[in-house]
C-alpha cells in the first residue's frame, strides 16, 4: 500500500489505496452484526431467555437457531479483529508519512466514544462504540511491540473470560442450595426477572421517547461494566488484527491460501465441537452436577 503523493497528514485513503479484502470482510461482519441485532431492536437486550417463547412458531424457532448457530457472537469478533487490522493500517501509514499517531489516535478514540454515548442514550445500548472507544487505548502500548508479543498477549486475554467464567460457575455451583431451598429461589429469580421483563417490554411498547432516554442513561452503568467485562477478550481480538495486517496476509491473499485454509479447517473443526460442547452443557449443566469446562467452552465460542 503506497502512500498517496504530496499527503502530508492523515485522512481517508483514497480508492487506490484501499485494501478491497478489508472492505469486503467488513461489509461482512457488519452484515452478521445487523442479522444477530434484529431481534433485540424491539426486544429487552438482557432478556434473551424469553424470547424463544415469545415466538413459538417453527420458522420464527429456525431463525432462532441459524442466529444462535451461524451468529452469535462470531460477527462482533470479527469486527473487533478488523478495529485492530485498522489501527495497525493508520500506524503503518502515519510512519510513511514520518507522522506522530499517538495524538491522532487518540482524538479518534475519543470522538468514537462520545458517539457512542450519544447512540447508547439517544438510540439504542449497543454498547459497542462505547467498547471501542474505551479499550482501544489499551493498544497504544503495543504500536512498537513485535509480533511475538502481540500473539501471546492476543493468546492470553482470549483465555481471561473462559477461566473467569469457569471459576465462576465452580465458585457458584458450590455455594448453591440443593433441594427444595434450590427449587424455591430459582422460582423466586424467575418470577422477579419475569416481572422486570415485562415492565421493559411495556416500555417498548407503549413508554414516550424521553421515558426511553431516562431508561437508557438509568442502564448505562450496567452497559460500561459489560464493557470492561469483556475487555479482555475484544482486546484480544485488536492485537489479533494487528498481528494478522503486520504479517502481510491481507496485502498478499493469493501467496497465503494454503495458510487460510488451514485455518479455515481448523477453526470449523474447533467451533464445531465448541458448539456441541456448549450445547450439551446448556442441556445438562445444574448447580448440583457442574461441568466446568462448559464455562470455557462457551467463553470461547461467544
Amino acid at each position: 500500500m503506497e502512500p498517496a503523493e504530496g499527503r502530508n497528514e492523515l485522512g481517508p485513503v483514497s480508492a487506490g489505496e484501499r485494501v478491497v479484502a478489508l472492505d469486503v470482510l467488513r461489509g461482512v461482519s457488519l452484515f452478521g452484526i445487523l442479522l444477530f441485532n434484529i431481534g433485540y431492536f424491539g426486544f429487552p437486550v438482557d432478556y434473551s431467555g424469553f424470547y424463544a417463547e415469545r415466538f413459538p412458531a417453527a420458522p420464527d424457532q429456525a431463525v432462532i437457531w441459524f442466529t444462535r448457530l451461524f451468529v452469535e457472537g462470531k460477527f462482533y469478533s470479527l469486527f473487533s479483529l478488523l478495529f485492530g487490522v485498522g489501527m495497525a493500517v493508520q500506524l503503518s501509514r502515519a510512519r510513511e508519512r514520518g507522522l506522530p499517531f499517538g495524538p491522532f489516535f487518540r482524538r479518534r478514540l475519543l470522538v468514537l466514544l462520545v458517539l457512542g454515548l450519544l447512540h447508547d442514550i439517544f438510540l439504542w445500548p449497543g454498547a459497542i462504540l462505547i467498547a471501542y472507544g474505551l479499550l482501544g487505548f489499551v493498544l497504544l502500548p503495543f504500536r512498537d511491540r513485535g509480533q511475538k508479543t502481540l500473539l501471546t498477549w492476543a493468546l492470553a486475554l482470549a483465555l481471561v473470560p473462559a477461566v473467569l467464567v469457569a471459576g465462576g460457575l465452580t465458585v457458584a455451583a458450590a455455594r448453591a442450595p440443593v433441594g427444595e431451598e434450590a427449587a424455591d429461589e430459582a422460582t423466586a429469580r424467575e418470577e422477579t426477572r419475569r416481572q422486570e421483563f415485562e415492565e421493559e417490554l411495556e416500555l417498548f411498547r407503549h413508554g414516550s421517547y424521553p421515558e426511553m432516554v431516562v431508561f437508557r442513561v438509568k442502564v448505562l452503568p450496567v452497559t460500561i461494566v459489560t464493557v470492561l467485562a469483556l475487555g479482555p477478550y475484544v482486546v484480544a481480538m485488536f492485537l489479533l488484527g494487528m498481528w494478522i495486517w503486520r504479517s502481510g496476509l491481507l496485502q498478499d491473499l493469493a501467496g497465503s491460501r494454503l495458510l487460510l485454509r488451514r485455518c479455515l479447517w481448523t477453526g470449523l473443526l474447533l467451533g464445531g465441537l465448541g458448539h456441541a460442547l456448549s450445547a450439551w452443557i446448556r442441556v445438562t449443566w445444574t448447580p448440583d452436577h457442574p461441568v466446568p469446562v462448559g464455562g470455557l467452552a462457551l467463553s470461547l465460542i461467544h
